[in-house]
């Protein structure tokens, strides 16, 4: 093991001024007000990223309420210096930032605009504003990707929404999402939900080999997100044939069953992530609204008729057992984005 040492107390005040003042040094009166923070940050530029772009531009006045924040951090310290950081968002820049941290990193950034519009985000300003901030990051691939931390603190503040039923956030994920919908806990709070039965078995076998491992710099799904090289941007289908012979990137024993009776109380859930999930009952339980549909591994032959996909924008259904997609025809007038290979 080797441990990285912090940034020394100059190079922290360097750091944290590039992104203060967009120059080396603090600007004129705000010295005395630089130097707690740049402490208090602890020479990880992360924190001193984060912390000097959300004060950018800032008046004294709010510097000082930063301070009053920073003197009552004791455990947990990076998490909460980052939360000043996201309490000092509007409100149009906090909900795309927690859709990302919760659904969008991996994610393609045009493709992931393309969903968070029929949110209605306004995207695209809202993702340079979180770059502004060192919030996001966009890579080289297009892709959205974020600390580790950043993505720990966002999730963090979504569990704070209801500590004792998850069913009643506005967000659920493995773990969490598992339960909602083994116990029928989901709620209309619900509006977005992500199940990966392999990074779920993945997660809960690590904690077991290993309490303490080490992360990533920056996170990235293990699965790619990147529907670019694939997009068809249709409406009116036909019924088609599809290969069977596909066969699922995990073994079937991987698959967990669910019954569709789940999701009858979900009437605001947009977005719906599934992988390897077996679910059971009938189709017209699922919500009506659903604007991304991404369920790879789907062990149907067909799409049930019943099943409403009407407000659909992305649709993935990768590594399915599709025989043929659906019986008859089906006008799906918003779908943008089409994703059935295997």
């Amino acid at each position: 093991m080797f441990k990285v040492e912090g940034l020394d107390e100059y190079e922290s005040l360097e750091l944290f001024s590039w992104h203060a003042f967009r120059q080396p040094h603090p600007g004129e009166g705000y010295m005395d007000l630089s130097r707690p923070v740049v402490q208090y940050c602890g020479g990880v530029p992360l924190a001193l990223q984060v912390l000097g772009s959300s004060l950018f531009g800032k008046a004294a006045d709010v510097w000082k309420n930063a301070l009053q924040n920073l003197d009552v951090i004791t455990e947990g310290k990076i998490q909460k210096i980052l939360r000043i950081s996201f309490d000092s968002l509007q409100d149009h820049d906090k909900l795309p930032f927690l859709h990302i941290a919760c659904f969008f990193i991996g994610k393609d950034k045009d493709f992931s605009t393309t969903v968070l519009d029929e949110c209605e985000f306004a995207t695209n300003i809202g993702i340079q504003n979180l770059v502004d901030r060192c919030l996001l990051i966009i890579d080289g691939f297009n892709k959205l990707t974020m600390h580790q931390l950043l993505q720990d603190m966002g999730r963090g503040i979504i569990r704070e929404e209801s500590l004792e039923d998850p069913g009643k956030r506005t967000r659920v994920w493995n773990k969490d999402a598992s339960n909602v919908l083994r116990k029928l806990t989901g709620t209309e709070t619900i509006k977005g939900l992500m199940l990966n039965i392999p990074m779920l078995i993945k997660d809960e076998s690590s904690k077991i080999i290993s309490s303490g491992s080490n992360r990533k710099r920056f996170h990235v799904e293990d699965y790619d997100g990147n529907c670019s090289s694939s997009r068809r941007r249709l409406g009116f289908f036909s019924w088609q044939s599809i290969s069977s012979s596909s066969t699922n990137s995990f073994p079937v024993s991987n698959e967990i069953g669910f019954k569709t009776e789940a999701f009858r109380r979900m009437h605001n859930l947009e977005l719906l992530l599934l992988d390897n999930v077996k679910i059971s009952g009938r189709y017209e339980d699922f919500p009506k609204i659903l604007i991304w549909l991404s369920w790879r591994g789907f062990a149907l032959k067909s799409i049930p008729t019943n099943f409403s996909l009407e407000n659909l924008i992305a649709f993935d259904l990768r590594n399915s057992s599709l025989q043929h997609v659906w019986k008859g025809t089906r006008f799906l007038p918003r779908l943008k984005i089409l994703n059935l290979s295997h």
